[in-house]
Formats: C-alpha cells, structure tokens, sequence
C-alpha cells in the first residue's frame, strides 16, 4: 500500500477513531528487493503524484514528516504502557508471595509505591476502562488516543497540516512527554532501587513448601 511502518500498539488497546498508519510514501523513486532463497531480485520503480493534487513536493514533506512524528511518539508511549504492564505482573507476583511477611514491609511498600504510580502514568496516557469499541462512548478518551486522533485527520489527502494541527500535536507531545519523564524516573531509578533492596534482603527466588516424606 506504499505506506511506512504502522505505530506500535499493544495487545487489548481499544481507540476512538485513531489510526496508527504510517505516512503514505512521498512521489520519487524508489529501489524494491525481493529475496527468495538464495535469491535476490532488485528492481527500480516510481511513485508519481496523483494529477488531480495541487499540493507541492514541501506540502507533502510537511504532512509526512508530521505523521511519522506523531507515530514515533504515539509508539514510545504505547511501549511504555508494555513496559509498566510488564513490570506491574512481576510486582503483583513479588506482593501476593511476600504479602505475609511482616519482615519484607518495606518492599511491600516500595512495590505499591511504584506501581501507583505507574498507574497514574498509565491512566494519563490510555483509556484503561476501554474493553470494547463502544467503552470510548462512555469514557473519554486519553493523550494516545488523541495524538492518533490527529495522525487520522492529517492522513486525510495529501494536504499539508494546518497550524491547528501543529497546535495539537505540540501540546499533546509535550504531556505525553511530562507522563512518560515520570515512568523513564521509575525506570532508571525507583525501580533499580527496588532490586537492589530485593537483593539486599536476600529474598528466595524458589520456594517449596515443606511436605512430608513420600507425599
């Protein structure tokens, strides 16, 4: 379909008209290699503009460089929803293991800290009540969602954005950005601090329960 990579999203994630499409390629030409085997066939081809287009070669720069922007972000902050997903399971099996044990309440609480707030990020970031693609009805939609709200509206034609657009993807980066500031902190400093607290305590990675001989 002569378009760029998609925007990365993650398993169960439910938007409101957003599309993750990469931009369509711009008029020029272009190499295509086709590997089979030990094969490998390349052959040149050309992409013309479409005739009825009256935009030019800067306009449709504008609206692809656009796009893969709003992508690139889009996907930075969909990988750190996996990421904080990831990690909240790991925490969520520490806590249910130790939950007990007066002895570990200060990584009892240390985990709960993290996690509150990579759920803050989270909400800020997806719409995490959506199941279905009726919930964005009921619930509003979040930064991602918006910024690939926008990413829709621009892929429409071959126009170049409007400065509402880049009004729009200007403040939506930048509180992505705030909300992602906060995970990449517990990434490289909270969450190490957790292990090496977790290492410090000499906490057993396998556990058996004892049991009588011969059951």
């Amino acid at each position: 379909n002569m378009r760029y990579p998609k925007g990365k999203d993650f398993e169960g994630m439910v938007l409101w008209w957003a599309g993750l499409n990469g931009p369509k390629a711009r008029p020029g030409n272009y190499r295509v290699r086709l590997k089979m085997g030990g094969e490998e066939i390349e052959r040149p081809f050309l992409i013309k503009k479409d005739p009825r287009s009256s935009s030019t070669p800067e306009e449709l720069q504008a609206q692809f460089t656009f796009m893969q922007e709003v992508n690139k972000k889009v996907s930075e902050a969909h990988q750190a929803i996996i990421d904080i997903r990831e990690v909240r399971g790991q925490l969520q099996h520490f806590t249910s293991r130790w939950k007990e044990d007066d002895g570990k309440k200060d990584l009892l609480e240390k985990a709960k800290a993290i996690d509150s707030v990579m759920t803050m990020v989270e909400n800020e970031l997806y719409q995490t009540q959506n199941r279905s693609g009726q919930d964005p009805l009921n619930y509003p939609i979040k930064l991602t969602n918006k910024l690939a709200h926008l990413n829709s509206l621009v892929g429409i034609g071959d126009f170049k954005p409007t400065e509402q657009a880049y009004d729009a993807k200007l403040a939506l980066t930048k509180e992505v950005d705030q909300q992602l500031a906060v995970f990449y902190q517990l990434k490289e400093v909270d969450i190490p601090a957790f292990n090496d607290m977790v290492k410090a305590a000499a906490v057993d990675v396998i556990m058996l329960q004892e049991t009588e001989p011969g059951r």
